[in-house]
């Protein structure tokens, strides 16, 4: 029998000027006996924050290490502001990865909320 096992996640991290992994799809909480082929993750919420004196834009994307899909691609955060790149819920499945990068280095805040679920044996 199949038990989907479901694990919540926040992701915090501060972004570069270089387009840098921030979540992929992990293994590290399977079982045994569960592939990683069937693991997916669902994004919530994916708030940015702006900490700089002046407007910084970003961009925000997914790959699965061969393709780049951008979610956001030179927006703008005016100075002490927040958004979320995001319109609804993001589906990532294996192997893929949020990437981003920011104008200016080590001045926007990150928080991802999500679920992680893997399909396992029962035990």
């Amino acid at each position: 029998m199949v038990a989907p096992i479901y694990r919540y996640r926040e992701e915090r991290a501060e972004l570069g000027t270089s387009l840098a992994d921030l979540y992929g799809v992990t293994t590290a909480f399977m079982r045994t006996g569960t592939t990683k082929s069937e693991i997916t993750a669902t994004v919530n919420a994916m708030q940015l924050a702006n900490r700089h004196s002046s407007a910084v834009t970003i961009d925000v994307a997914t790959t699965d290490g061969s393709t780049v899909r951008y979610l956001a691609k030179g927006l703008s955060i005016p100075a002490g502001a927040a958004l979320d790149p995001l319109s609804g819920q993001l589906n990532l499945e294996e192997d893929m990865v949020i990437q981003a990068l920011a104008s200016v280095a080590d001045v926007v805040d990150v928080h991802i909320s999500l679920v992680e679920v893997a399909l396992a044996t029962a035990s």
